[in-house]
């Protein structure tokens, strides 16, 4: 009679150790995706960084030239293209459009978690 009343309580150790090691196994993922989505926003906020940069650089050698090339690499220093360990590529493209400067910013990065690429467009104009 004593064996089977030990026999069930093994039975609900077992059942109560399992719940608790698919919790631990859970949090554990939780854990990983929580650090790579970390990664991912910090690649996107450097991104938009430089892209703001791109776009202000371009502006104002629109105003001291009066156009803008049709096609250009980052404009700014290229200490801004490394940040956080995360090495970023600028291409940019522009045209003429009515009197404004359509500009098309691509920005694509490889981080330790994967690799990204964003497109920013905005439309410049010489102001004098």
């Amino acid at each position: 009679m004593a064996d089977d009343r030990q026999a069930g309580f093994f039975l609900w150790e077992t059942v109560v150790l399992s719940f608790l090691l698919m919790a631990m196994a859970v949090t554990a993922g939780m854990y990983v995706k929580a650090a790579e989505v970390k990664t991912a926003t910090a690649a996107q906020g450097g991104a938009d960084f430089i892209a703001r940069a791109e776009f202000a650089y371009a502006e104002a050698w629109l105003e001291r030239n009066g156009s803008l090339p049709e096609s250009m690499t980052y404009l700014g220093n290229g200490d801004d293209l490394q940040q956080n360990g995360i090495r970023y590529e600028v291409t940019a493209q522009t045209w003429a459009e009515g009197g404004l400067w359509q500009m098309t910013v691509e920005i694509s990065w490889e981080a330790e978690h994967g690799q990204g690429r964003r497109v920013y467009k905005r439309y410049l104009a010489r102001h004098s």
